[in-house]
C-alpha cells in the first residue's frame, strides 16, 4: 500500500498533468542504463516472551529482547537498465521513468549477551540481510533550462531481499533461527537532472530514497542441545530503507 506522503504528491502530479496536456509540447521517450550506490538501512529485531513451560528464564527474556534489537547496513553497486518518457508545458518538464537494477549488498550484525541469571554462559543474536535487486515506476516533474533539466520524482518501489536471523547460546547448545527470501513493495521519492551532451544523449545523476517496510522471517523450532524440543516462540523482522546515488547515460528518440 502505498505511503500517505506518496499519495498526496501523486494526487498532486495527477492534478498538474490533468491541467497541462493542452498546452504541452511534443515529448519523446528514452531508453539507457545507470550505475551507482546504494546503501540500506536495516532496524533488525528479534524477540521473545516468557511463559513458565519455555527454555527461557523469565530474567533472560528482556535480555534477549534488548540484545535483538540490531542495526545492518548492506551496502554495495547498483547497475541496472531504464526506460521512461517526457513532455514539456513551456520550460516545465512533466513524464515517467521505469528501471530495474541488481543492488548486490549484505551485512549482518551479531552480539553475544550474558545471561543475568547464569553467568559466564550466555546467548548470541545474528542477524543479517542481503538485497538482491531493487525495481521503481515513477512519475516526475522538473524545471528545463535549456541543456539541463532539474526534476523531483516519486512513486513505486520494489526490493528482493534476504533477511536471516539466528539465536545460540553455550549453555546447553540452545538453537532457534529463521529466513526468508522475499519481494517487498514500498514508495521512493528523489531528485534528479538531465543534462544534455549531443543532440539524443543526456547524462542523468539522480538521488532516490526509499523506504520497504517490514521484512518477516519465520520463527524457527527452539531446541535444546538438538535432541529436546521447547516452546519458546521467537519472531524476526527488520524494516528496510535504501539510498542510492548513480549516474545514468540515456539514448533518446
Amino acid at each position: 500500500m502505498l505511503q500517505r506522503p506518496l499519495l498526496i504528491t501523486s494526487i498532486v502530479l495527477a492534478a498538474i498533468l490533468a491541467a497541462v496536456p493542452a498546452a504541452a509540447a511534443p515529448g519523446g521517450g528514452y531508453v539507457g542504463v545507470s550505475a551507482g550506490y546504494g546503501w540500506s538501512h536495516a532496524k533488525a529485531r528479534t524477540a521473545t516472551s516468557f511463559d513458565p513451560a519455555n527454555y527461557l528464564l523469565v530474567t533472560s527474556v528482556p535480555a534477549v529482547n534488548a540484545t535483538g534489537r540490531q542495526t545492518v547496513r548492506p551496502r554495495g553497486v547498483i547497475g541496472g537498465l531504464d526506460a521512461g518518457y517526457d513532455f514539456h508545458s513551456g520550460k516545465l518538464l512533466f513524464g515517467v521513468a521505469a528501471d530495474i537494477s541488481l543492488l548486490h549488498g549484505s551485512d549482518a550484525a551479531t552480539d553475544f549477551t550474558t545471561y543475568p541469571c547464569c553467568a559466564p554462559f550466555g546467548f548470541t543474536i545474528r542477524q543479517a540481510v542481503k538485497t538482491r535487486w531493487m525495481a521503481t515506476a515513477r512519475a516526475r516533474v522538473g524545471y528545463d533550462f535549456g541543456n539541463a533539466a532539474l526534476y523531483v520524482t516519486g512513486g513505486y518501489a520494489g526490493l528482493k531481499a534476504r533477511y536471516s536471523a539466528r539465536f545460540s547460546d553455550d549453555f546447553a547448545d540452545a538453537l532457534e533461527q529463521g529466513s526468508r527470501s522475499q519481494y517487498r513493495s514500498g514508495w521512493v521519492a528523489g531528485v534528479g537532472a538531465d543534462i544534455k551532451v549531443g543532440t539524443q544523449f543526456s547524462v542523468q545523476p539522480e538521488y532516490l530514497h526509499a523506504d520497504f517496510g517490514h521484512a518477516n522471517a519465520p520463527g524457527g523450532t527452539f531446541t535444546d542441545s538438538g535432541t529436546t524440543t521447547w516452546p519458546d516462540v521467537f519472531t524476526h523482522r527488520a524494516k528496510i530503507k535504501t539510498d542510492i546515488a548513480r549516474v545514468g547515460l540515456h539514448y533518446h528518440f
